[in-house]
């Protein structure tokens, strides 16, 4: 979620290898794929976080398949529904969704 890139993404926050430490993962290792863990790790704490102090958001999941589901009712009814890939695909576990291999304008 945007939540999570605000927290560890260079530019922003920047918040990734404190995160890492925190969690224990080690931002030296290569090998483990920390970003990818430390990412995913980051993005559930914000959902559920969300959910237990009782609020609503929307997972990365449920939001690529709300946006493929509006984009086929539109391309259905002959219109075009704009997107750039880069926003609409998540960044974590895209290629395993549906939405990867949806062509854009």
């Amino acid at each position: 979620c945007e939540i999570t890139r605000d927290l560890i993404e260079p530019g922003r926050m920047d918040k990734m290898e404190v995160i890492a430490r925190a969690i224990g993962v080690d931002p030296t290792d290569e090998d483990d794929f920390w970003r990818e863990r430390v990412a995913h790790e980051t993005n559930k704490a914000v959902v559920y976080s969300f959910r237990r102090d009782g609020h609503s958001i929307v997972d990365h999941v449920t939001a690529q398949a709300q946006f493929l589901a509006h984009d086929l009712r539109e391309k259905r009814e002959g219109r075009e529904c704009p997107a750039q890939w880069s926003w609409v695909v998540p960044s974590s576990g895209g290629a395993t969704m549906p939405i990867w291999h949806h062509e854009m304008r």
